[in-house]
């Protein structure tokens, strides 16, 4: 209760390759830290993984490791070490319970779809996923000028969220 960290970002971006760009120019400006990427889907971990790894490929300070529960994707959890500087960690919300970073990454929160009904459950799935920053946390949203993404009525305003246009 008495950690006080910064203001999490609200980022908009005008597409995945956005997203990503931003998260690979701060992966590579704090080399020294533990950062999580956590995503809605594994789709979408597949896609954004394929992509840091070549981003990152010839920074060599730093380790991508990523997880999925399914059997196809042969990731191993026993391969993944935690509380390491210099380590991406790239998950899906399903995964990420438990862990802590020092930054945290939600880029394509657009994608998330909330009914009325489902207020709590979207309110429950964020505040997990938020609350694995330490320090900092990023929502990403993907949008080329086509209106305000419904996700936007559910957020906080912004004396909780600052304001960012990449």
């Amino acid at each position: 209760p008495d950690k006080k960290g910064e203001t999490p970002k609200l980022v908009f971006v005008t597409s995945l390759e956005s997203s990503i760009d931003y998260i690979v120019r701060y992966i590579k400006n704090h080399d020294n830290e533990e950062i999580g990427v956590i995503v809605q889907n594994n789709e979408l971990r597949r896609a954004i993984h394929k992509t840091l790894q070549s981003s990152l490929m010839n920074f060599g300070k730093i380790k991508l490791q990523t997880y999925s529960s399914y059997p196809s994707d042969n990731s191993p959890v026993e391969n993944m070490k935690f509380d390491r500087p210099g380590t991406v960690t790239l998950l899906d919300k399903k995964s990420c319970k438990g862990l802590e970073f020092d930054s945290v990454f939600l880029p394509e929160i657009q994608q998330i779809t909330v009914t009325p009904d489902e207020i709590d459950i979207f309110k429950m799935d964020m505040y997990v996923m938020i609350a694995r920053a330490r320090k900092s946390a990023y929502l990403m949203i993907s949008n080329s000028g086509s209106g305000t993404p419904a996700i936007m009525g559910y957020l906080p305003d912004d004396s909780l969220l600052e304001r960012q246009h990449v």
